[in-house]
């Protein structure tokens, strides 16, 4: 009986994913918080920057990402670890092109009068189906990006929403057509 050798022979798990996958992920989506403790220094503003150009589709993506900036690969995940620890990155992960995954997204905004901003801004950015919550001049004020499997679930977490607000004016904009924004930190 004949072995052959599995390595080099048969494409990886990654090797016959990737494609696929780059069809459904349209970037790097990265949560900042306000209640960051320590400073940013060059090094974290630059690993930053990088992934805020998409996380390289790579088996070792940090490793990728450190030799860009003449560091390791632990050294990249560490002070990740560090930023997301000390409060400085809320979210790190893939910005996937929801309707391509069969998901509804909605851009919803809401009146908030200032008193209230807090406490619905932290029970919003509890949900997990939530993301890019911000306030803006104007009116609406409060603005949040919100994902979901069925109408049904979309429908009962803006009533768990609108329970919590009190009734707030609040306009949704369905999703039409994804546009991927390049957000430059310089």
């Amino acid at each position: 009986m004949c072995f052959l050798p599995i390595i080099g022979v048969y494409p990886s798990l990654f090797d016959l994913l990737e494609g696929f996958l780059k069809s459904l992920v349209l970037g790097t989506d990265i949560k900042f918080s306000q209640k960051g403790k320590r400073k940013m220094d060059e090094k974290d503003h630059e690993i930053i920057r990088l992934l805020k150009d998409g996380l390289p589709l790579d088996p070792a993506p940090f490793k990728n990402i450190g030799d860009k900036l003449w560091i390791d690969e632990m050294s990249v995940i560490s002070r990740l670890a560090a930023m997301r620890q000390q409060g400085i990155i809320r979210r790190l992960g893939a910005f996937f092109d929801h309707g391509r995954l069969g998901k509804l997204g909605v851009l919803v905004g809401m009146e908030v009068p200032s008193d209230k901003i807090g406490p619905i801004s932290e029970f919003i950015d509890k949900i997990p189906q939530i993301s890019h919550n911000y306030l803006r001049d104007g009116s609406p004020n409060m603005w949040f990006t919100l994902v979901t499997s069925s109408k049904e679930e979309q429908e009962k977490i803006l009533c768990d929403i609108d329970r919590v607000s009190g009734n707030l004016k609040t306009y949704l904009f369905p999703t039409k057509k994804v546009f991927k924004v390049r957000v430059n930190l310089d």
